[in-house]
This record gives C-alpha cells, sequence and structure tokens, in this order.
C-alpha cells in the first residue's frame, strides 16, 4: 500500500506513519490516490478518508483492517472528513494553528499549508456545524462563534492562539480572535487569507442558489457550470460520478447536500457579523490578480482587500500581495507563499518566547 502512497506523491521511503498531506498531498491527489487503492483491489475507501486519515495505518484502521498504531495501540473508531474539528496535524508541541472554513463550509484546502509549517506545529480546520449530523447548521454569527470557540478549547484551554482564515473563514477568525481577547486570553497570530468585509444586506436567494452550486461543484472537483446549473443539477452530477466510481469525488450525494444546506446558511449569517478591533499584529494575504471568474458577477461573498481592515487591527496590518486570484489561494504555487509566510512568523513567535527576558 505504501508503494501507491509513493508512486501518487512522487517521491520514496514513506513510512505507515507518515502524514499524506505534510508530504506534498492535496484533496485532488486523496481523489486520484482514492482511485488508484481501489483500481488495484488494495482497499475500497472513499477520498475522505484520507482527508481525515491522512496515513497508511490510519487508512488501514479506518477501512477495519488490523493494524497497530504508534507504541502498538489499538486503533480508535473511524474518524470522518466532515467533523467539525478536522485534525489535519494533530502532533507537535507547538499551540496548534486552527484554520477557520471558507463560505463551504469545510477546511480540506488547508492541507496544503502542512509542508510548508515546521513539523512540530499541530494544525486543525474548524468546519461548520451541520456537516456530520451531529448538529444543526449555527443558527446564527454568535452561535457559531460560541462553538468555534469551544471546539479550540477542547484542544486547547488557553492561549496563547493562533488562527488562520480564507475568505468566509477571514472574518470568522476575525471574530473568533476579538472574542477570545474581551475573555482575556492571548492571541497571538492572525492570518486573513483574502478575506472580505461582511456584508451588512442579505443578497437574493437566486444569487445564493448560484454560488452555492459553483461552490459545491468545486468541493466535489466538477467542473464549475454556472450558466445553466442549480444545486440540484450539482447533486445529480455528484451522484452520477459516485455510481461509477465511488473513489472519484471526495464527496457522496448525502454529503454534498449537507454541505449546499451549510453554504446556504453560511451566507445567510454573513450579514451578522460586524468586526470589532483586533489587538495585535495582522498577516494579510491579499489576491494580487483580478481574473476572469467561473462564478456569478453578484456573489454573495466577494474578494477582500487589506485597507478595508485597517480600522479593525490596533497594530500593524502587514499585506502579502499573492499573484493569484481570489479563487486561487489555496492552489499550490499561492499556498506556497502563504505557506512560507504563516511558518516565518510561527519561527518568529517561537524565537521570542525562547529569548530570555531582558534584563
Amino acid at each position: 500500500m505504501t508503494r501507491l502512497w509513493e508512486e501518487t506523491l512522487g517521491i520514496g521511503g514513506i513510512g505507515v506513519h507518515d502524514n499524506f498531506f505534510d508530504l506534498g498531498g492535496d484533496s485532488m491527489r486523496a481523489v486520484l490516490l482514492a482511485g488508484r487503492l481501489r483500481q488495484t483491489g488494495t482497499l475500497d475507501v472513499p477520498a475522505a478518508t484520507l482527508l481525515a486519515a491522512p496515513t497508511v495505518a490510519g487508512v488501514l484502521a479506518a477501512a477495519d483492517e488490523p493494524t497497530d498504531g504508534p507504541d502498538g495501540e489499538t486503533p480508535g473508531p473511524a474518524p470522518t472528513a466532515l467533523a467539525p474539528l478536522l485534525p489535519l496535524r494533530p502532533e507537535g508541541t507547538a499551540p496548534p494553528l486552527f484554520c477557520v472554513h471558507p463560505g463551504a463550509g469545510v477546511s480540506w484546502r488547508y492541507t496544503g499549508l502542512l509542508p510548508h509549517l515546521g513539523g512540530d506545529q499541530p494544525v486543525y480546520g474548524i468546519q461548520a456545524a451541520g456537516l456530520d449530523g451531529t448538529r444543526p447548521p449555527a443558527p446564527d454569527a454568535a452561535a457559531m462563534v460560541a462553538h468555534y470557540l469551544d471546539l479550540m478549547r477542547r484542544v486547547q484551554p488557553h492561549g496563547p492562539y493562533r488562527l488562520l482564515g480564507w475568505s468566509y473563514g477571514g472574518f470568522v477568525a476575525h471574530a473568533l480572535a476579538c472574542a477570545l481577547q474581551s475573555a482575556g486570553e492571548s492571541v497571538e497570530l492572525l492570518a486573513l487569507l483574502d478575506a472580505p468585509q461582511p456584508h451588512g444586506t442579505a443578497h437574493d436567494p437566486d444569487s445564493v442558489e448560484r454560488q452555492v452550486a459553483a461552490l459545491l461543484s468545486r468541493v466535489a472537483g466538477l467542473p464549475v457550470d454556472t450558466g445553466t446549473a442549480d444545486v440540484h443539477t450539482v447533486l445529480r452530477r455528484i451522484d452520477a460520478r459516485v455510481t461509477a466510481d465511488p473513489t472519484s469525488t471526495p464527496v457522496t450525494r448525502a454529503e454534498a447536500a449537507a454541505i449546499a444546506a451549510v453554504m446556504r446558511n453560511n451566507l445567510r449569517i454573513a450579514p451578522q457579523f460586524a468586526p470589532g478591533v483586533y489587538r495585535g499584529d495582522v498577516l494579510f494575504f491579499s489576491a494580487a490578480e483580478e481574473r476572469p471568474t467561473d462564478f456569478p458577477a453578484d456573489l454573495a461573498v466577494l474578494p477582500g482587500k487589506a485597507d478595508s481592515w485597517r480600522p479593525h487591527v490596533d497594530g500593524t496590518l502587514h499585506d502579502h500581495q499573492v499573484p493569484c486570484g481570489h479563487y486561487e489561494m489555496t492552489e499550490p504555487e499561492p499556498i506556497t507563499r502563504i505557506g512560507a509566510a504563516v511558518a516565518k512568523a510561527l519561527r518568529d513567535l517561537g524565537d521570542r518566547a525562547a529569548a530570555p527576558p531582558a534584563p
């Protein structure tokens, strides 16, 4: 099985506990690997299993194959890629980096950060409620913030906290950082990836549905068609693809329907976010290239600009220009630039923590 991982990633010497995403994998390569596992008769697991269990040992455990965990421990229950807290890399002694989902509600695209951050940096994806059936979508913005704070505190009861968010996740991460500071906690890193200011008014239902259809297509790895496709059409396309090959997309129709419902809810409550003032420096990553987009022109969540955040940051706002469009921020080349800048910021935090106190 490790041979197929090595062939998919183009590297050798992979061990059963090596993280697929630390080694350069991403969500699309996970789909490719799942297909190869099925075609060779090795295992029949969905690509989403790799997102939640990104090691050979983890995939075997999720598939109910006998394998020992580290130090011979018995594997626990199979993880899910739609869990509210997705452990992209739970190992490490540094304070964890919490990455807040974009409008789609899932944090899968943050896997591209892992190879660029130090191996001692834990990374968790915060995902929207309502995806895995354990609880309904957040009724309002305040409930969303409270739920995400609870998820973070389960992993890290007290600060210093580290937060990152792309697009919709950017203004949610900012709200979380402000809430933590109001509670007396320390936030030592806040990184916003082309985050917009939340809109103060709701958008028309047709616009929302077309955006949900476009985002859902991207999550499922389907071509985006905003001219004719609606959510039901996208769901049928996903169902047809899963029927033909269960490993060809990260989501089933039922999972995609849950993601669509979460997207609608996220867009519904977006106007309720009213940014406060974050006390500290902010890493901002601007999509520097205006490119034609395959999304509707009247998007409910638009790309953000660094200047719009200056009234909401009591500190220095470091604006990094990334040569890409808004929806390309987590593609391989942009995420490499972003990951390098975040890694430097994390190293600087570690150096300051290790430095002796001034006399």
